[in-house]
């Protein structure tokens, strides 16, 4: 009973959990292709919608500057001129209608009357268009654009007489409701403002508070496609299944490997963390006690810009590390490398270190001759991974760092000495992985900085190691081939 019990258990595990993924992930991914479908298709319906709109806002432009021209269309009525006592003339026969009247009685037409430059503007149904001197005008209807413009039958429709999403046109006051849904979330109306901000230089001949209607339906070929896309969700889960079942022998590694790397990764990220904390805590302890004057003596007000900057190296450092390890995952960190004396580049990236080492206490020793072979090598890697090596042997040796460089069977040797524990022989090539630490590494660390010395060394086709210092401690040593080696 147990050896059934464990081996159902094994065949849910192995075959049931994986095919029930792979027939989620067919489902999710038919979800998503039909979402894609809808959406491609509301897209299609609201770019044909604009189209039109677009098209009714460029004849309703030509209308106006005909209009404006006084070259009679038919499609406006009632037109008249205001002179500048404001009195009505109007150009046919009739009186002036009441509405035409209460405007040239407004401040708005004393205004526009006033204005030096000519302007355009609506008042009910009244298109105005002038300045000082006299006002033309003439009355603008809503129906006629619908007669006009937007019935298939006339000659000037906007509206295409075969299509197959775009069904009714009108434009409609403006009542504030939502447009209507349609099936599997498509629209089935869509309100357009009739004239969109920055439609053109020209007015729009429309009474504010119109918008356009549209009558919508999706097209034949959306139902086809969607039926397609049911379809394959059959062939696509057996195919899933089938390649699930193959895996299922290897995902246990790939488990295994990941459940490593991530808790890896949750260790590096409570690491920098920390390390992060630390310098930010002397930086702002140091800078407030400057900022507040409690800092009388010269010297130690010295000291802690001194603190403050050693800090702000290390933040740096470490900030640095992250973004190169970053470049490097994703492919894009490059080199420049130049053919050059190695040892200048040497004895300044450690220089720069001695206040940071001071500030921990540690003396540094810098034993580097004057000339070395030249090399090939990026200069800012090759100070970067000085200033990794000389941070590690900080953070886990005491009393002193010595930095050495000699040449040696046509290459150059930089070694970094610390009087720390040391690195057991098991830790020496695993140290060099990343989010990793040795097991003799104290507090401190990142896990990235000699993951990072590594890549840069096999960058500049040289090699990193590490061994046991002569009286206690650890010797990294970067091996780079002179030039022309």
């Amino acid at each position: 009973m147990r050896t059934r019990s464990a081996l159902l258990a094994l065949f849910v595990l192995l075959v049931g959990v994986p095919v029930a993924a792979a027939a989620y992930l067919g489902l999710v991914g038919l979800a998503r292709e039909r979402f894609a479908l809808v959406e491609r298709e509301r897209d299609a319906i609201e770019e044909r919608a604009g189209e039109i709109r677009d098209l009714l806002v460029r004849r309703l432009q030509e209308l106006y500057r005909a209009e404006a021209a006084a070259q009679r269309t038919g499609f406006t009525s009632d037109r008249f001129r205001i002179d500048a006592d404001r009195n009505v003339h109007m150009e046919g026969p009739g009186e002036p209608p009441e509405d035409v009247l209460d405007f040239a009685r407004s401040a708005i037409a004393l205004a526009l009357l006033a204005e030096p430059q000519e302007r355009f503007y609506f008042h009910g149904d009244l298109a105005v268009r002038g300045g000082r001197g006299g006002l033309t005008g003439f009355r603008v209807s809503p129906e006629m654009v619908n007669r006009a413009f937007l019935d298939p039958s006339s000659p000037q429709s906007v509206v295409p007489r075969i299509d197959s999403r775009i069904g009714k046109v009108s434009l409609v006051p403006d009542d504030g409701q939502r447009a209507a849904a349609g099936p599997r979330g498509l629209p089935a109306t869509i309100r357009l403002y009739a004239a969109p901000p920055g439609a053109g230089a020209d007015p729009v001949l429309l009474p504010p508070g119109y918008v356009l209607l549209f009558d919508v339906h999706p097209a034949d070929a959306l139902e086809r496609d969607l039926a397609a896309a049911d379809g394959r969700l059959g062939w696509t889960l057996g195919v899933m299944g089938f390649v699930v079942l193959l895996g299922a022998l290897f995902v246990w590694r790939a488990v295994q490997a990941e459940s490593r790397l991530a808790a890896r990764k949750a260790e590096f990220v409570s690491t920098v963390s920390h390390e992060l904390r630390t310098p930010l805590t002397s930086i702002r302890m140091y800078a407030d006690m400057l900022k507040e004057g409690w800092v009388k003596d010269e010297a130690a007000a010295r000291d802690y810009f001194a603190l403050i900057a050693a800090e702000s190296e290390r933040l740096a450092r470490l900030v640095n590390n992250v973004l190169d390890f970053s470049r490097i995952e994703r492919g894009k960190k490059t080199f420049e490398m130049r053919t050059g004396d190695p040892a200048p580049v040497v004895r300044e990236a450690a220089e720069t270190l001695r206040p940071y080492l001071k500030e921990k206490g540690l003396r540094l020793e810098i034993d580097v001759p004057e000339t070395l072979p030249a090399a090939t090598f990026d200069r800012d890697a090759l100070v970067q991974i000085l200033v990794n090596l000389i941070d590690n042997a900080s953070k886990h040796g005491k009393d002193e760092v010595r930095v050495e460089a000699t040449a040696k069977d046509g290459s150059v040797v930089l070694r970094v000495l610390d009087r720390g524990p040391g690195v057991p022989a098991a830790d020496r090539e695993r140290i060099f992985d990343p989010f990793t630490r040795g097991a003799n590494a104290g507090a401190g660390g990142s896990g990235l900085g000699l993951a990072l010395v590594r890549h840069y060394a096999n960058a500049h086709r040289g090699r990193v190691e590490v061994s046991d210092r002569e009286g206690g401690g650890a010797v990294f040593s970067l091996v780079l081939p002179a030039a022309g080696a």
